[in-house]
């Protein structure tokens, strides 16, 4: 009886920290997509309205970047990744009564408490109830949780199959069955396909965790190799047909069909692992055998990635540049005045102290092992993808995640010193479970000013109805709009594709451009209007009468803005000044409207044709 109502209290907690988790964002619900990085809604929203429109689960669209001079702009035939999250949305929409922005963001927070839900599970399991609840009412109030569960950018989804992945890790220690390995790696590939960089986090996470339970070094390979086979099993899958669907709907058939004939190979994983293991063995027992498997496995990994073109992913556009790697002045720059105002100086202080608690500890050696695995991934993925982390904020997720990991060593340590002391006072053993819930209560209310501050700074979108509804009924569907600054948050709103500026260097728009001029090129791709945030800066669009690209690298112009955010140099331009090609856009529009500080500017047909 004892046991059920110390469960219902758990649950109970659990729905209080949901309820909180949701009323931080509720207010925000019916707000415009207008926020910081609006594109990671765009890219979800889109794909999702599309499916709702269509009443078709494979219609795959976007409503940013579209190209309008191919014959459907914007459709896409091929996924960039599983779309749980575009066809998860679109079916919601559906039969949503609540309108598009209600209905994404009360999706977004659906997420949210199933990431939190399944942190609760993994800690509970590696460590206790105690500490579970204690990490689940840090990532509650954490902005950087709450912030993937309003926006809803691949890293939701990632975290959501990472999390699941290493709760599936620790469920095969527990229980001894190989299939919780297999799911484990799977669910891990799941990870790995909705975000590339997922690979940084988890690899450190799990050898650690691997490393901490196996007892020899053959167990140890073992079970690493039957996690990454299971691991591969999703991005073959995608990259032979799922990823095709759009295009061929019927190539969703093999995969189904694949699928399906993985399940008794996963039941059964365990003749595999003993396969493995004899290998292995040699491997061991035999150092030249072992080099050469070392070597060929390398060789394979090295091989895969360029053959999958995961260097291109990378490359200088996410790879930290010597220049930024190797300065602490940049790192010291983040930790203070981007990771720490939006952590709250209560978790921000509380990790730094729980990483000093660490050591000495009451925590045993699997579970020092599992934090420690936690901080080493987060140090490698800042040092690694520094460049992106710096731009954009949901980058930051698992700095979130370990600060409060961190700070809820220390909470937890104070607690178990303060219940030797009940115990040996005599004193009741409820006290404990007062102690617990006094301890969240203070978590959450303390942190709770700093997370509603931060979701009210960078949360609070332009209002676009206006906006919309104008573009709206000044255009007709299959008409699209080039974009100046963040204009393109109208596009899902109005229901109109929005083009980027780059797009100008497409070649068959160049070659439009040079023959007929800015205007009549435009209007016969059916781009009908530039709309901006504030005044138009025609002399910022690329020159397409250039032979030679006017887009800087992205990777070497963010070093440089970084550089000069922290020295406080003068902030490099994205587009070179094209007064030139400016003078023929301003020939080519008149401002028709402005609404709310977007400026619609009509594209007319009258310049003159060079």
């Amino acid at each position: 009886m004892k046991w059920r109502v110390k469960n219902r209290i758990d649950y109970a907690i659990l729905f209080v920290l949901f309820a909180v988790f949701t009323f931080i964002k509720r207010q925000y619900w019916g707000t415009s997509f207008a926020e910081p990085h609006p594109q990671k809604n765009m890219r979800a929203v889109g794909p999702a309205l599309g499916i709702s429109k269509q009443n078709d689960p494979l219609y795959y669209v976007q409503y940013i970047k579209v190209n309008p001079s191919v014959s459907e702009p914007g459709v896409l035939d091929t996924y960039a990744h599983i779309p749980f999250r575009e066809v998860a949305l679109g079916i919601l929409l559906e039969f949503s009564p609540y309108g598009l922005h209600y209905t994404t963001r009360f999706f977004a927070n659906g997420l949210g408490i199933a990431l939190i839900i399944l942190i609760y599970l993994y800690l509970k399991s590696i460590f206790n109830k105690r500490f579970a609840l204690i990490g689940s009412a840090f990532m509650t109030v954490s902005f950087y949780i709450n912030l993937v569960s309003f926006v809803i950018p691949q890293d939701t989804i990632m975290f959501l199959f990472l999390f699941l992945s290493l709760y599936l890790v620790n469920q095969f220690y527990l229980k001894n069955e190989s299939y919780y390995l297999a799911l484990a790696g799977f669910s891990a590939g799941l990870a790995f396909n909705a975000k590339y960089s997922s690979a940084l986090i988890f690899v450190p996470i799990v050898l650690f965790s691997m490393y901490a339970n196996e007892e020899t070094i053959t167990d140890y390979f073992t079970n690493s190799i039957g996690f990454y086979t299971a691991f591969v099993i999703p991005e073959i899958l995608f990259r032979l047909w799922i990823s095709h669907v759009p295009e061929d709907p019927i190539l969703a058939i093999p995969a189904i069909v694949t699928l399906l004939a993985l399940i008794p190979v996963i039941k059964n994983f365990g003749w595999l692992i003993n396969w493995y293991r004899l290998g292995v063995e040699k491997c061991v027992n035999d150092r030249r055998l072992f080099l050469i498997a070392s070597i060929s496995g390398v060789a394979l990994l090295y091989g895969v990635w360029y053959a999958a073109g995961f260097s291109k992913f990378v490359g200088p556009f996410f790879t930290t540049d010597p220049k930024l790697l190797l300065n602490p002045t940049v790192y010291s720059y983040m930790l203070f005045n981007q990771f720490k105002p939006l952590l709250g100086i209560e978790t921000f202080i509380g990790g730094l102290l729980g990483l000093c608690v660490l050591p000495v500890s009451s925590l045993d050696r699997i579970q020092k092992y599992t934090v420690f695995s936690f901080i080493m991934a987060t140090f490698l993925y800042w040092i690694l993808t520094l460049k992106v982390i710096f731009f954009h904020m949901y980058y930051a997720v698992i700095f979130g995640i370990t600060f409060g990991l961190l700070a809820t060593v220390l909470l937890y340590e104070i607690l178990e010193q303060a219940s030797v002391l009940i115990e040996q006072n005599s004193v009741s053993p409820d006290a404990k479970l007062a102690m617990t819930i006094c301890a969240l209560f203070v978590v959450v209310v303390f942190s709770y000013g700093t997370v509603a501050t931060s979701m009210n700074e960078n949360f609070v979108g332009k209002d676009t109805q206006e906006a919309a509804e104008y573009l709206e009924s000044h255009s007709s569907e299959e008409e699209m709009f080039l974009r100046q600054g963040g204009s393109y948050v109208l596009s899902v709103s109005a229901d109109r594709k929005s083009v980027n500026p780059p797009m100008l260097e497409n070649q068959t728009i160049k070659e439009a451009i040079r023959q007929h001029g800015f205007g009549r090129a435009m209007l016969s791709f059916n781009v009908t209007y530039i709309v901006t945030i504030g005044e138009i800066n025609p002399n910022g669009f690329p020159n397409p009468y250039d032979t030679e690209t006017n887009i800087q690298d992205i990777g070497e112009l963010r070093k440089n803005i970084i550089l000069s955010e922290v020295t406080g140099e003068e902030r490099p331009n994205y587009i070179t000044n094209n007064v030139e090609f400016g003078d023929k856009v301003r020939d080519s529009i008149v401002l028709e409207a402005e609404i709310n500080g977007y400026h619609f500017y009509r594209i007319e047909a009258n310049n003159t044709i060079e």
